[in-house]
């Protein structure tokens, strides 16, 4: 379209136009579809999770429900349920598309344009800016697990001094109580501010090689169509497919640590599924 722009071809470039703007409506569109084909299957999973989850919970001792707190429980349930849905919406349905699309714009980059520097730049951008998300986010991990840790503590505590309440009043430990829930809250805090400013020092860090992958795609180009190797139509179509192949990563920060925390509260569901009861009813 910018070929026949340049040209002075107007309605051509209209057409093209209109081409562009019909596949791209079709992309979100079946994006869409995507999205509404899943729903069925996201809450059939979630119903049977939640019921194995439940019966099995049902199934244990007295002696396991004694001594484990309640609060703590129902929190791992509740995430360990969402945590199924996250790992098949971002782990299949975003990350694995996004690694495809990037393949095959690095394939059209040294087969269309034979600009094997462009294949190059773009490999070597996406890799970086992997490695960089992937080990940030591993460092953060620390962090999440500290603050899961204390978000089960405060909620612990709260659920536990409510249901004793009768006992908490006769022994006058009003004061003491919301003392204790006030430090556990403080902690959590503390550490959801960690969480939260860490993941800042990520994005930071994910925008600058996306900027500078980007210049660089630019520079070569512009180099390409200086020596007549492209033209500016080929210039703008590789900035437009820089801008496209990074726009789904511009969030893989946060796709990876919704799935590190996915793996997290999965790990805790499945240690809770994993306690045996004392004594198991026959069939």
């Amino acid at each position: 379209a910018t070929n026949r722009l340049a040209r002075g071809d107007l309605s051509g470039a209209v057409v093209q136009a209109g081409v562009y703007a019909a596949l791209v409506w079709a992309s979100k569109i079946f994006k869409e579809c995507q999205s509404l084909v899943y729903l069925k299957v996201k809450q059939q999973g979630y119903i049977q999770i939640a019921e194995r989850t439940f019966a099995h919970l049902h199934a244990l001792s007295l002696e396991w429900h004694l001594k484990k707190r309640l609060g703590n429980t129902v929190r791992s349930v509740d995430r360990g349920n969402d945590a199924a849905n996250t790992l098949v919406t971002y782990g299949f349905l975003y990350l694995v598309p996004s690694i495809i699309e990037t393949v095959a714009v690095c394939i059209v980059f040294w087969v269309k344009y034979q600009q094997w520097e462009l294949s190059l730049l773009l490999f070597g951008g996406v890799a970086v800016y992997s490695f960089v998300t992937v080990t940030i986010t591993l460092w953060r991990k620390k962090f999440r697990d500290a603050t899961n840790r204390h978000d089960n503590d405060f909620h612990d505590k709260a659920t536990d001094s409510l249901i004793n309440y009768e006992t908490v009043k006769y022994f006058c430990q009003e004061e003491r109580e919301v003392q204790r829930y006030k430090e556990s809250v403080a902690r959590y805090q503390t550490y959801d501010v960690k969480t939260q400013a860490s993941l800042s020092l990520l994005n930071s860090l994910q925008q600058s090689i996306i900027q500078l992958s980007s210049f660089g795609a630019m520079a070569i180009a512009a180099h390409a169509v200086v020596h007549e190797e492209m033209d500016i139509g080929d210039f703008v179509a590789v900035n437009a497919y820089v801008l496209s192949c990074f726009a789904p990563l511009s969030f893989l920060g946060s796709v990876y640590n919704a799935l590190v925390r996915a793996f997290v509260d999965l790990r805790n569901l499945m240690e809770l599924l994993a306690e045996l009861p004392d004594v198991v009813d026959p069939p």
